[in-house]
């Protein structure tokens, strides 16, 4: 029975449990609390204007009360207008979604074809180019990203691209709409599909538990417009610790240990007396323990991140002797040993979040404690 009862873990799926939600949303721009403007963006009563119709100009504007889950999923709208078109080709640049996470998030990209975003490192930009290139033939959208390095308007960084559909500086009110469920972006203008494409954001870019700044960028060069934004909206959901279905239980999520690379060394262990504790592990869904009494010396076994979180939930088979379920745990990084301690029972499963942080050079415990509960270890 036992046999069979393994295998039934072992194939069972893993889904969500609760979700984080953050959102945003301007109808109009009279009240710009939480947004920021860069460069030559100015505001027109109810309305931004990203550039002028001016050679060599370039403007951002940008949430910033605070960083935008882009991790997991997210649907952005905005609403723009491009006119009164001027220059060698009748008008230009064009505009951009800008997703990126540096400190100096209002740090202005390159001007002309680098509609505002070139230049900026660790961002992805969706850019809505209205001019004829050498690179891309013509006007069109594309998703533009050079990773953690400083993006580029070149074809090169181009990860999906097309041809847009009809002329958008008609100066009419068009809406750009970017929907994301990790690992696909879908596009839409004027709620037509333009591209859907397969896309990893946590694997393109460095992000911070998840977060980066959200604007949009414009840029004019010999030809320019005015880049008018009338609306700008989000809303993005953040995935929490999955959870396994066959037991019906809920998953705690108690504790959040930052790592710096990304080969880690992962021990588990009865931090107390031996006691018959039963124990399985899973990790990103896998099952990396399978029915293992916990002892002193406990087991040890390396893992690869793939993402920039990753969950390690403790699944309790019995209470052992000595009640609850009580496993410790250690993660060995490039820079050393941290340890915390995990408890699960028959009803609920502890849960512990592995933060990947390139950048850092120091490691770092934090945990998460429920509403009224209190932590009883160090």
């Amino acid at each position: 029975m036992k046999k069979y009862l393994i295998l039934f873990l072992l194939i069972l799926p893993v889904f969500l449990s609760a979700q984080k939600t953050e959102t945003f949303e301007y109808e109009k721009f009279k009240e710009m609390n939480g947004l920021t403007r860069t460069s030559d963006a100015t505001q027109d009563k109810s309305k931004v204007r990203l550039t002028p119709s001016a050679p060599n100009r370039r403007g951002a504007l940008y949430f910033s009360k605070r960083k935008m889950i882009v991790s997991d999923s997210f649907d952005l709208n905005f609403c723009f207008r491009i006119y009164k078109n001027g220059g060698k080709k009748d008008g230009g640049e064009g505009l951009a979604l800008l997703i990126h996470n540096n400190e100096a998030f209002n740090k202005n990209g390159g001007k002309g074809e680098g509609l505002g975003y070139s230049g900026i490192p660790n961002s992805i930009a969706v850019e809505f180019d209205v001019l004829d290139t050498e690179d891309m033939g013509g006007p069109h959208v594309s998703i533009q990203s050079n990773g953690v390095y400083p993006n580029s308007h070149d074809k090169a960084a181009s990860l999906a691209s097309m041809p847009l559909p009809g002329n958008i500086k008609d100066g009419k009110t068009h809406t750009a709409r970017i929907h994301y469920v990790n690992p696909m972006m879908t596009i839409y203008l004027d709620d037509v599909e333009l591209l859907s494409a397969p896309l990893d954001i946590t694997k393109i870019l460095n992000l911070d538990s998840g977060g980066a700044w959200v604007g949009v960028t414009a840029a004019t060069g010999k030809s320019h417009s005015i880049h008018e934004l009338s609306c700008m909206s989000m809303a993005a959901q953040e995935r929490e610790v999955p959870y396994i279905t066959d037991v019906g239980r809920n998953i705690k999520k108690t504790k959040k240990i930052i790592v710096h690379s990304k080969e880690i060394k992962i021990r588990v262990w009865d931090i107390n007396i031996e006691d018959g504790d039963i124990i399985s592990v899973n990790l990103n869904g896998k099952w990396v323990l399978d029915h293992f009494q916990l002892t002193n010396a406990g087991s040890v076994f390396e893992f690869t991140l793939e993402n920039q979180r990753s969950y390690l939930v403790l699944h309790a088979h019995n209470l052992g002797e000595i009640p609850p379920n009580t496993a410790g745990i250690s993660i060995t990084d490039k820079y050393g040993k941290q340890e915390t301690v995990l408890r699960s029972n028959m009803y609920e499963s502890d849960a512990l979040l592995i933060e990947y942080h390139k950048d850092s050079k120091k490691g770092d415990i934090s945990r998460y404690w429920e509403e009224g509960e209190k932590p009883d270890d160090d």
